[in-house]
Parts: structure tokens; C-alpha cells; sequence
């Protein structure tokens, strides 16, 4: 299997042709998946915002207060409200906004990006990622998946995720099927969709290298039956749960690790070095994306990268995709 990246993409604009924008600089060929990252196809449709668009409101400012009291400086509001306009519901509001999007998918402050945005002052989400998706598949003639970057429950670090696809289903189930040693598999879906997204990010990179598209070539599905089921349904999915019943209480985490271990290894959980952004309510993700956006605070750094249609820079870093998929036999959440 081979990867390489689109080259020489313009900055994106409302309104581009970004299938074709895309043809011209891609020899797409019959087997091939397109992976682009949601900041061009958001560009593409519109989804800039100003944060003065926003009326904050009651519930906006409460949680400004409350991350700004936290980090030790004031937070903007109105990056609250746009967090809420964009979220189905809260699963946090301290130290960080731990949204649900629209269509399922968990970010910090719903993926809104903060940085590589020239004509305004956020970047959101695709309204529905799998249709933008669609339109590129029936466009370009290619499966397309559409990602983002986000961290990882349990883990330090970001990797990117698929937030949208068409042309090929989000899983392979291998339920059913046997192991080596002829034992039948009985949980096992692996979400391929999330994989060529991670491989992809590896060419986009995480600041100005300035290639938001990425061709892979040699993937094949395989003989194995298929699921487009990538996020879990909140009826079932036992973090969002246990999430949604949590209280921050940084003295309790100082008790459980050590007041030295946290300080040094916690940061993340508090926003501490997530974020790359104005430390406005959400700092979010200085590259765009879920966005250091909301936590409690993040070292100054908004925009970094000269990439125009960027993967999103440090500022994600903090951002928590709150997915726990299973990845091998046996694993729940």
C-alpha cells in the first residue's frame, strides 16, 4: 500500500470546486481512496464563523467564568456559545469542552479550529461530513473519507480520525471469522475508515506542511462483511455515560497520581499545554481543530503554521475524541 500527498492546493475559499481543484493536482486512479482533511472541505462550504457573530448568553458566560477561573485569566464567551450552537449536548464543561457533534462524532470544543483560518475567527465541523463526503465520491469517482485529528482517551497524543466517508464502509466486521488457531471471532470490527485516516495524517502533518489531501493506493477491503457504524450510540456507549455523571475535582486526580506526577504528566487533562490558541474560552485547537478550544488554559500560540488550508497545530492537542471503539477481539470500550 502506498501514500502520497496532494501537492499545491490553493488556500480554499467558499464556494471552490475542491473535487476539482483536487483532479488536477491528483492522478486518482480506479482503487484508490482519498483521504482530505475537514479543514478544506469546511472552507470549501463556508463553515468560517466570527465570534462576533455570537451572543453569549447565561450559560456561555457561566462556563467562560468557570474555565477562566481555573486557568487564572479571563475566557471569552462567545467561543463557549459557538462550542454549545455546535454541540448536540456537553459531556464536560471543566476543565474543557467535551462535546457530541451533530452527527455523533466527540471532540473538544466540537472540533472548532482556531487556527489557518485568514478570513475569520473559527472554523467549524462540516454540518455532515459523510455528505461532504459523498459529494467528492460521486465527484472524483474515488472512495473519500473526510478527517480530522483528535486525541485519545487513555493516551497522550493525537492521531487522526474519520469524520466522514463514502464509497467505502466504515468497518470491517470480523465477527464470524476465525483467528489462527481456528477460534471464532466474536466482537472484532475494525474500523478501517479511522486507520487510512491515521496513515494519511502521517503525510499531512500537524502545522504548516500544507497538504490537506492524501491518496492511498493498494488498500483492499477484502472478502469480509461490512458495518458503516462508527459511532457509538450514546444507549450503549459507557463513557459518554460515565462522563456525563463526572465532577472535575483536580484535588481528588492531585490524591490518585501524586501531586508531582500530575502537575508533570496531567497537563492535558487540564488543557495545560493543549492548546495553542488565544486562550479565549477555547483556545481551541490552534490547528483547527477540536480545539484546545475550552480548557481550562493553554499556553498563548494562536495560529501557528503558514499553511493556509493547515492540519490543525498544537492547539488540537488537546482535544479528546471521546470514541473508544474496539480494536482487537475482545476490547470494549
Amino acid at each position: 500500500m502506498e501514500l502520497f500527498g496532494v501537492e499545491g492546493l490553493p488556500e480554499v475559499r467558499p464556494g471552490d470546486d475542491l473535487a476539482a481543484l483536487t483532479a488536477e493536482r491528483a492522478d486518482l486512479q480506479e482503487g484508490d481512496v482519498l483521504c482530505v482533511s475537514h479543514t478544506v472541505v469546511s472552507k470549501a462550504e463556508g463553515r468560517q464563523a466570527d465570534l462576533a457573530d455570537y451572543d453569549p448568553g447565561e450559560r456561555a458566560r457561566a462556563i467562560a467564568d468557570r474555565i477562566g477561573t481555573l486557568a487564572g485569566e479571563q475566557k471569552d464567551p462567545r467561543f463557549a456559545r459557538a462550542v454549545i450552537e455546535e454541540s448536540r449536548a456537553l459531556l464536560t464543561e471543566e476543565p474543557l469542552l467535551l462535546a457530541v457533534t451533530a452527527f455523533g462524532h466527540v471532540a473538544v470544543n466540537a472540533g472548532i479550529d482556531r487556527s489557518n483560518v485568514p478570513d475569520a475567527d473559527l472554523l467549524l465541523l462540516p454540518e455532515d461530513p459523510t455528505a461532504s463526503a459523498r459529494r467528492l465520491h460521486e465527484a472524483l469517482g474515488v472512495p473519500v473519507v473526510v478527517t480530522d485529528t483528535s486525541g485519545r482517551p487513555f493516551r497522550l497524543g493525537q492521531r487522526g480520525v474519520a469524520i466522514g466517508w463514502a464509497g467505502i464502509p466504515a468497518a470491517r466486521d470480523w465477527r464470524g471469522e476465525t483467528d489462527m488457531t481456528g477460534k471464532e471471532l466474536g466482537v472484532t470490527v475494525e474500523a478501517v475508515v479511522d486507520e487510512l485516516a491515521a496513515a494519511a495524517n502521517l503525510l499531512t502533518g500537524e502545522g504548516d506542511d500544507g497538504i490537506p489531501a492524501v491518496v492511498v493506493r493498494g488498500f483492499a477491503f477484502g472478502d469480509h462483511d461490512a458495518s458503516d457504524n462508527l459511532f457509538r450510540d450514546p444507549a450503549g456507549d459507557y463513557v459518554q455515560d460515565a462522563l456525563e455523571q463526572w465532577t472535575y475535582d483536580p484535588d481528588r486526580l492531585r490524591q490518585k497520581a501524586g501531586e508531582d506526577l500530575y502537575d508533570e504528566a496531567a497537563g492535558e487533562d487540564r488543557g495545560v499545554g493543549d492548546g495553542g490558541d488565544d486562550g479565549d474560552v477555547g483556545d481551541e485547537r490552534d490547528g483547527g481543530d477540536e480545539g484546545d478550544g475550552v480548557r481550562a488554559s493553554d499556553p498563548d500560540g494562536s495560529g501557528q503554521g503558514s499553511d493556509p488550508n493547515g492540519q490543525r497545530s498544537d492547539s488540537e492537542e488537546g482535544r479528546q475524541d471521546g470514541d473508544t471503539s474496539t480494536s482487537s477481539d475482545g476490547d470494549t470500550q
